[in-house]
């Protein structure tokens, strides 16, 4: 027997959602996200679940129990990255090595580790050379 497939919590938001009968527009708004966003994460979701139309992608979730049951699931929010991680200087090597040691490891402990990496960069930004 094989595993089900591992959902994103955003990817079961916009099933769920889209299960209810909501266009891609609709299913955006409601999850205050992009269009392009919203439609990135619908294909991901039908690759991982081994289809390629928004139906079969809803049946498939709705057998496997992945589609969310309350408004609380549907409202929660992923985890955020720390502030100022989009401006932190990452060195490349450090970034690489980490991907490489844990690829297709856990992705919770590349995300933890990754995001010690953030922290260490903000917390000690690296000064720039004026030019």
């Amino acid at each position: 027997m094989t595993t089900p497939p591992q959902l994103t919590l955003r990817e079961r938001q916009v099933l769920t959602i889209a299960a209810r009968g909501l266009t891609t527009r609709e299913i955006a708004d409601r999850l205050h996200l992009g269009f392009d966003t919203t439609k990135d994460l619908l294909r991901s979701a039908y690759r991982k679940l081994g289809v390629r139309r928004r139906l079969p992608a809803i049946n498939t979730a709705r057998h496997l129990g992945l589609l969310l049951t309350s408004e609380r699931d549907l409202d929660a929010q992923p985890p955020r990255w720390p502030a100022g991680a989009a401006n932190a200087r990452i060195d490349p090597i450090d970034l690489h090595l980490i991907v490489k040691r844990w690829h297709g490891r856990a992705p919770a402990a590349l995300i933890g580790e990754l995001r010690h990496l953030i922290d260490r960069a903000t917390a000690h930004p690296q000064r720039r050379a004026a030019s």
